[in-house]
């Protein structure tokens, strides 16, 4: 699950709005959208974005979204920050040795300051990465899809990032360590 708060410099509506637009929309929608105004109307079964360049319109989804607010945990056993670029990396060379789970098993040492990648395939090996990291808290050993973790940690741009967790069946929140706007949850492996 992901979350982008955009702060607008001003918005001009008489009630709070709440939309469910599919997520190929608003993929599209992102690679349009510039610096400039945006203006947004809608009705019951559709929404339009415009900008001087363009003008969107897509279908909404029905329904109401789920208050996830109470899925992100609020307090931390664990924090890590790490090199956005290196936790990349690491995550693109266990990926070779992940077996049919796509498991990637993250150690988050204190004792030694660093963040260990590891994933082990019978087929074709093991292998095993160590980031330095700024670690504080318990050690914890934790299985993610590698394709979820790398996903999360590609949508983030600055050079150091944020994992907090507070232990080996709950969420690990990623975020930027320098703008909170965006956050990344990914839920734990289990049972394997």
């Amino acid at each position: 699950m992901a979350e982008k708060v955009i702060a607008a410099k001003s918005v001009y509506t008489e009630t709070l709005v709440s939309i469910l637009i599919p997520q190929k929309s608003i993929l599209e929608l992102i690679k349009l959208l510039n610096e400039s105004e945006v203006r947004v109307s809608y009705n019951k079964n559709q929404v339009l974005v415009e900008q001087d360049s363009f003008r969107f319109i897509s279908r909404l989804t029905e329904g109401v979204f789920p208050d996830y607010d109470q899925i992100i945990p609020k307090s931390f056993k664990t924090e890590a920050v790490v090199r956005r670029t290196e936790a990349a990396g690491a995550i693109k060379l266990a990926s070779v040795f992940v077996g049919r789970l796509n498991d990637i098993s993250l150690t988050f040492d204190p004792t030694h300051k660093q963040v260990k990648f590891f994933a082990s395939n019978q087929d074709v090996g093991e292998h095993a990465s160590l980031i330095e990291a700024a670690v504080v808290g318990e050690e914890f050993s934790v299985k993610y899809n590698w394709r979820y973790l790398g996903d999360g940690i590609n949508q983030l741009r600055s050079e150091y990032i944020l994992f907090s967790l507070s232990g080996d069946q709950t969420p690990l929140l990623i975020k930027d360590k320098s703008d909170s706007s965006f956050l990344y949850l990914i839920m734990p492996m289990r049972g394997i």
